[in-house]
């Protein structure tokens, strides 16, 4: 497999997964720590090896990481047309809610990664 920088080829290949997935009002809200993003049960593809060289799950991390970044105003210009095909080719992706990247989830976003880091750093002290 190739190291990344996903292009709209690779956006083509994984619409396919996306474009199914329908926002769901009883979707649960969990934290993806590798990310320090939310993340919806509703809008999380099934991760399939179907032999294509891009990896899905790994984009997944970077739609979540991205998405965190939009809602603190920042930006990644190279991944911003990435997203933007992913949106017109499945706008329906639960993932693009605006209320699931509003900066009003930042606190909670926040305080969930720090409950979650004191957690790792108590297993971590067990450890030792």
């Amino acid at each position: 497999m190739r190291t990344y920088n996903y292009t709209l080829d690779d956006v083509e290949h994984f619409a396919r997964y996306f474009a199914v997935l329908v926002h769901d009002p009883n979707a649960t809200r969990s934290l993806h720590f590798q990310c320090s993003s939310f993340y919806w049960s509703d809008e999380m593809p099934r991760f399939a090896d179907d032999g294509y060289d891009a990896s899905i799950r790994h984009f997944m991390l970077y739609l979540l990481s991205y998405r965190k970044m939009l809602m603190y105003g920042e930006d990644v210009p190279a991944f911003l047309p990435l997203w933007h095909r992913l949106k017109a080719r499945c706008p329906k992706w639960p993932g693009f809610r605006a209320e699931r990247m509003n900066s009003s989830l930042i606190p909670e976003l926040e305080m969930e990664n720090d409950i979650e880091l004191d957690r790792l750093e108590r297993m971590l002290d067990v450890c030792k």
